[in-house]
């Protein structure tokens, strides 16, 4: 993310959620050992379930994992005021009639429609109006982008996002430069036609333990992620079909693990009771909750799940999210796979959707320390190869669901259509 653009996204965040605050690219750096423990598909049971010591007694005893899920609200729209979805781009917009630049490789003749997953994240949504400042591609550009390179889900940020319930408190006027509930499902129903499904996208990062806590009022936990997960399902309770709905949030989860809070013991245990709580309020409300993580949590970062196990925090992550992402940010198949091979052999055991995240932002607009892993003064053909790399050593992996992701649309485009 450029600066100004992150700059902006975190007001926007600062607006919406008191506890949502810088956004920080993390990853580890090119020199630095990945934690790998070995082959996925060989980690012995022991090392994912057991801890090596017996664990003192958790303070206080079980919690219990109730969640309360209220009613949402029910809005009521003006007289007059149309809620049908907004045509996006061109009505006889034809694939492969706009981008003419190279093409991943990644999905083969013969994958199913979810699996392998090729995500992108899209941080900016107003690209989905052809109005972004980061990037001169319409609306059909980016969707011919998507489609060609086998893209299958994509991660839209919202902070130009202006909601229902906001739009008709401003007299129904719409923002400018902002996109509206009714605009936004028309792009969705358009990228549902070819096989393309759409999760919100927002962040937690450096204090994010803050909402992990739990709190005597429990209005008052988890507010933020509760917040988003029921202006998803607000939002599809307006659709008139599956085509035209959110799947769920995605989380950029990037918080300061060791040296955040009451420190890293504490940390990962509130972590792990809210994935286990909200995994219950998510499927309540039929809205999916998934997140992409840093490459760097240990096999020894243990806490309590549910039945009372101690166990390493990947375990409860692989259990409570069918999908889960990693910013496996290096410059070669073989550095993404190394640094993905303890979560694939978590990922494998729990039936969840391992997705390995390739970085093609532009490297002179990274901090000095992390352009070594980006993908983007390689160019095109090495991108590809590398990723059709990754892909065999995936097949071979052990793990049933995976995938790969691309951070992020507007440099990969740069990418895919200058660089070849």
């Amino acid at each position: 993310m450029n600066p100004h653009h992150k700059t902006v996204f975190i007001r926007f965040l600062a607006l919406m959620t008191a506890g949502m605050l810088l956004v920080a690219p993390g990853c580890r750096q090119e020199g630095e050992s990945s934690e790998a423990s070995g082959d996925a598909s060989n980690l012995p049971e022991s090392t994912i379930t057991n801890a090596s010591t017996a664990p003192p007694s958790r303070p206080g005893g079980q919690p219990s994992y109730d969640i309360e899920t209220p009613p949402l609200d029910k809005l009521v729209i003006p007289d007059g005021f149309s809620i049908a979805p907004v045509p996006s781009g061109d009505p006889d917009f034809v694939p492969g009639s706009l981008y003419k630049g190279e093409r991943l490789t990644f999905r083969k003749d013969g994958d199913t429609e979810d699996h392998p997953a090729v995500g992108m994240w899209v941080w900016d949504c107003r690209m989905i109006k052809g109005i972004s400042p980061d990037s001169d591609m319409s609306s059909d550009m980016l969707l011919d982008m998507l489609i060609q390179n086998g893209v299958t889900e994509i991660y839209l940020g919202m902070q130009y996002y202006m909601d229902l319930e906001t739009q008709i408190a401003n007299k129904g006027e719409l923002k400018d430069g902002f996109v509206s509930e009714m605009e936004l499902r028309g792009f969705i129903k358009k990228c549902s036609k070819y096989g393309i499904r759409v999760a919100m996208l927002t962040t937690m990062v450096d204090n994010a333990y803050t909402q992990w806590e739990r709190k005597d009022d429990e209005e008052q936990e988890y507010r933020a992620t509760k917040r988003w997960v029921r202006l998803v399902a607000d939002f599809n309770s307006r659709a008139s079909g599956d085509d035209e709905k959110l799947y769920g949030v995605h989380i950029d989860l990037e918080p300061d693990w060791e040296n955040g809070g009451d420190g890293l013991e504490t940390n990962l245990q509130n972590c792990a009771d809210y994935l286990i709580r909200m995994r219950k309020y998510c499927d309540y409300y039929g809205v999916e909750l998934t997140f992409d993580i840093s490459a760097f949590l240990e096999e020894d970062w243990k806490a309590y799940d549910e039945t009372g196990a101690y166990v390493c925090i990947l375990d409860i992550f692989t259990k409570q999210c069918r999908q889960l992402t990693l910013m496996s940010y290096r410059r070669t198949a073989k550095g993404q796979y190394e640094l993905g091979e303890l979560e694939l052999g978590y990922a494998a055991k729990n039936g969840c959707q391992l997705i390995l995240g390739a970085e093609t932002g532009d490297a002179s607009e990274m901090p000095a320390g992390e352009r070594s892993v980006t993908y983007f003064p390689m160019g095109a053909a090495y991108l590809i190869d590398q990723q059709n790399r990754l892909r065999e050593m995936l097949d071979a992996s052990g793990c049933e669901s995976f995938g790969i992701a691309l951070h992020h649309a507007a440099p990969f485009y740069t990418v895919m259509t200058t660089m070849p």
